[in-house]
């Protein structure tokens, strides 16, 4: 079974956070509030504390900034999240959720994926990749300029 986590950057500071992701409302139990509801995006994750007290931490995040973890390490253990660019094969790739599934390719890089066979791109599932040729450098949102 595949570990299900999330990961997105805080409103408040931008540190990436990784856990749980809760997508309420602002509504705070306000029936009649004639407000608009904005929708709220929050990672959750378990914290230690002192003396074995720890808790739950709910931390707001910034929504477009949300990936899904997809299950596979790069060569070098870190983990592969939605929106990571990855270099590897020559190429580098951004990982991206479409038609159900992961997928590796470089439509984001400026050019377009023609379909899931195209040698831009395909799905990203460990008998498709050699994991040992994957690495991790960077991110769609910290490193904008790994896309040009």
């Amino acid at each position: 079974m595949r570990e299900i986590l999330f990961r997105g950057k805080r409103v408040n500071n931008g540190e990436w956070i990784q856990g749980s992701l809760v997508m309420t409302d602002d509504n705070y139990n306000e029936p009649f509030s004639r407000k608009k509801i904005k929708q709220k995006y929050q990672i959750c994750n378990y914290v230690a504390g002192d003396w074995s007290l720890g808790g739950w931490s709910f931390d707001d995040v910034i929504p477009e900034s949300i990936g899904q973890f997809t299950g596979l390490t790069d060569k070098n253990g870190k983990k592969i999240f939605e929106g990571d660019i990855c270099s590897g094969y020559k190429c580098q790739y951004v990982i991206s959720f479409k038609n159900g599934c992961f997928m590796w390719g470089n439509d984001l890089l400026g050019f377009e994926i023609q379909s899931e066979y195209d040698v831009n791109g395909g799905w990203l599932v460990e008998s498709t990749i050699d994991q040992t040729c994957i690495e991790v450098i960077g991110n769609i949102y910290d490193n904008p300029k790994l896309l040009k």
